[in-house]
C-alpha cells in the first residue's frame, strides 16, 4: 500500500514534520491517532494497547479457572474463543500464555500427547518470554512428568516453580500439594510432612474435601514412615472421622489401612491386623492398595510367628501380583524371609532392595537392610554387615535430607 506522508499526516491531523519525529520515536501517536491509522493502513495485527492485553489475561485466567475446577464444556468453549491470540504476531508473550493453559487443559483431558507437543514447542521460547510464563511452563511440565509416574522429574520442574519469586504473582497451593505428594512418593519424608504442615499453615479450604483427606492421609504416612506415631494417629483419627461423615469410601479405606500401617510400626501386631482386615471390604481384590493390604498383613503374621498362615497369603499375593514387577519382588521377598538361608539373603540383597530404592520405597528398604543386618550380624558376617550399614545410612539420608543421588 503506498500512501504519502501527508495523506497520514492529514487523516490524523498533524503536520508532516511530526510524523518524520514519530518514525525516528522522537514522539508517539496518541490512541486516537492510533486507531486511524490502523484503519488508514489496514492493519490487523498491530500491537495490543495495554488495556487490550490486560483484557485478554483476565479472560486467560477466568479460562484457567474453568480447567481447575474441570468444567469442561466452559474450558472447552473458552479454548475455542481465546484461539484468536495465536493469530496477534506482535503478541509472543499472551501467545506463550495461551499454551501454557492450552497444554493444562489437554492434560486434564488426559490427551497427553497434544499437552507434550505443545510444551515442546514452547520451551524453545523459554528464555524470551516473562517470568510468569515461565513459571506456568515450569509447573506444567512438572504436571506433566508426575501424570507419567516422573516423579523425580516433576519434583524438579515444580522445584523450579517454586522457587521463582515474581512480583505481584504469589505461588498457588496447589504447588504446594503437588510437592508434598512428590515428596512423598518419592519416599523424601521430612520434606512432605513439613510441606504439608506448611500447607495448613498458609492456606485455608475444606477440610473434608477430597484434597483435605488426601493432605491428612499423606501426612500421616509419612509421620509413621518418620515413627511419628502418635502424631499419625491423631491426624488419622480427624481423617477417618471426616471421611466417615462424608461417606467417602475411598477415603475411609485409607485411613484403616494407614492406621494398620501405624500399629504395625509399633510393633501392635494384631491391632494393625484387625485394622487391615477391616479396610479390605473398602478395595478390590487385585488392585494395588489391596496387595499393599494383603503384603502387609503377611508381615503382621511373620511378626506375630504366625508361618503357617503366611505360606498360603504369599502364594495367592504372589498370584494376584505377576503383572506387577515390584509387588511380585515383594511376595518373593517374603517367601524368603520365612527361610533366611544364603539364597535368601542374596535375593533380598540383590532384588529386593535395589527394586525398592529405584520405586523410591525408602521406608521399606530400610526395612530389609535392618532384616540384613540382624541376620549378617548374627553369622558373625562382619563385611556384609558394614556394607548394608552403609545402605541403610545411605537411605536415612535420603528419607531426612532429600538428597536426590543413591
Amino acid at each position: 500500500m503506498d500512501i504519502k506522508q501527508e495523506a497520514l499526516a492529514q487523516a490524523i491531523g498533524i503536520v508532516r514534520s511530526k510524523i518524520s519525529d514519530a518514525e525516528s520515536g522522537k514522539r508517539e501517536y496518541t490512541r486516537e491517532q492510533v486507531d486511524i491509522l490502523r484503519k488508514l493502513l489496514r492493519i490487523e495485527g498491530a500491537p495490543l494497547y495495554d488495556s487490550e492485553i490486560a483484557y485478554y489475561e483476565k479472560q486467560l485466567d477466568l479460562w484457567r479457572e474453568y480447567i481447575k475446577e474441570a468444567r469442561t464444556y466452559e474450558a472447552a468453549k473458552m479454548h475455542e474463543k481465546l484461539s484468536v491470540i495465536t493469530k496477534l504476531p506482535y503478541e509472543r508473550d499472551l501467545t506463550f500464555h495461551y499454551r501454557m493453559f492450552e497444554a493444562k487443559l489437554f492434560m486434564e483431558t488426559e490427551e497427553f500427547s497434544a499437552a507434550e507437543e505443545v510444551l515442546e514447542n514452547a520451551k524453545p521460547l523459554l528464555d524470551e518470554t516473562t517470568a510468569k510464563n515461565r513459571y506456568h511452563y515450569h509447573y506444567n511440565m512438572g504436571m506433566f512428568n508426575f501424570y507419567k509416574v516422573n516423579y523425580m522429574e516433576a519434583k524438579n520442574f515444580y522445584k523450579t516453580a517454586f522457587n521463582m519469586n515474581i512480583e505481584g504473582f504469589g505461588r498457588e497451593p496447589s504447588l504446594y500439594y503437588n510437592l508434598a505428594l512428590c515428596y512423598s512418593r518419592l519416599g523424601m519424608a521430612v520434606l512432605s510432612v513439613s510441606t504439608i504442615l506448611d500447607v495448613y499453615n498458609r492456606f485455608r479450604y475444606d477440610k473434608t474435601s477430597e484434597l483435605g483427606l488426601f493432605l491428612d492421609n499423606t501426612l500421616a504416612v509419612n509421620r509413621i514412615r518418620l515413627n511419628q506415631i502418635e502424631q499419625a494417629k491423631e491426624t488419622l483419627c480427624r481423617a477417618l472421622e471426616r471421611a466417615t461423615i462424608q461417606d467417602n469410601r475411598v477415603y475411609i479405606g485409607c485411613a484403616l489401612h494407614n492406621y494398620g500401617y501405624a500399629y504395625m510400626r509399633e510393633g501392635n501386631f494384631e491391632v494393625a491386623l484387625e485394622y487391615f482386615r477391616q479396610q479390605e471390604a473398602y478395595f478390590t481384590e487385585g488392585d494395588d492398595i489391596h496387595l499393599e493390604n494383603l503384603y502387609q498383613k503377611i508381615r503382621c503374621l511373620m511378626a506375630l510367628k504366625k508361618k503357617a498362615l503366611c505360606k498360603p497369603l504369599i502364594l495367592l499375593g504372589a498370584d494376584y501380583a505377576k503383572d506387577s514387577r515390584r509387588y511380585s519382588i515383594l511376595f518373593q521377598s517374603l517367601s524368603h524371609l520365612l527361610n533366611m538361608n544364603d539364597e535368601a539373603l542374596q535375593f533380598i540383597e540383590d532384588k529386593t532392595i535395589p527394586c525398592l530404592i529405584e520405586n523410591h520405597e525408602l521406608s521399606r528398604a530400610l526395612e530389609f537392610c535392618e532384616e540384613l543386618i540382624l541376620t549378617y550380624t548374627k553369622k558373625d558376617l562382619k563385611i556384609k554387615t558394614l556394607e548394608s550399614i552403609a545402605i541403610k545410612s545411605n537411605i536415612l539420608y535420603r528419607i531426612t535430607f532429600g538428597d536426590d543421588t543413591y
